[in-house]
């Protein structure tokens, strides 16, 4: 267990050199939220809302079933998307819990009528997951390590919210 716990230190330590400054991440944060302002203003890939509103479910169905997800097993099960956006895999998620954290889901939830679907979303960083540990069956974080100020501390997060198994 002490091996263990060195190794993991010496891990974090040199994760931890590549962890984003604050100035940079607080950019990072702002180019995101401008470029979703952008994007509901002017609309998805310029496409007429109505349309846009019919095929984004589809699409994110079918990118959960491209990564492998079984529609039958993930009923009862519990989905947490971390650094989701305003239009990420919980909008389409066939499960009754789906939760999605993004340090910028209270601007989203202004930005898109879209976010009002079933799931949850909750404004956090990835690296303080606000929820309790072993709680949730399934996690996907697609695109969002390079948005994240430290990207092991996500993981770690990730990984003490996790069902074990």
């Amino acid at each position: 267990m002490l091996t263990r716990l060195r190794n993991w230190r010496r891990q974090k330590a040199a994760l931890d050199t590549h962890a984003v400054p604050q100035e940079r991440w607080r950019q990072a944060q702002e180019y995101e939220e401008n470029y979703w302002v952008r994007m509901a203003r002017e609309g998805y890939f310029r496409m007429p809302k109505p349309l846009f509103e019919s095929w984004h479910p589809m699409v994110q169905a079918w990118n959960l079933w491209g990564l492998g997800f079984d529609y039958e097993q993930m009923q009862d099960k519990v989905l947490l998307e971390v650094g989701c956006g305003p239009l990420g895999l919980v909008a389409a998620a066939p499960m009754p819990k789906a939760i999605g954290i993004d340090p910028l889901a209270a601007q989203y939830s202004k930005l898109f009528p879209l976010a009002a679907h079933p799931c949850q979303y909750l404004a956090a960083p990835g690296e303080a997951i606000p929820l309790a540990g072993d709680s949730v069956d399934l996690a996907v974080c697609i695109n969002a390590l390079d948005h994240m100020q430290d990207p092991f501390g996500t993981l770690c997060e990730i990984h003490r919210v996790l069902k074990p198994g």
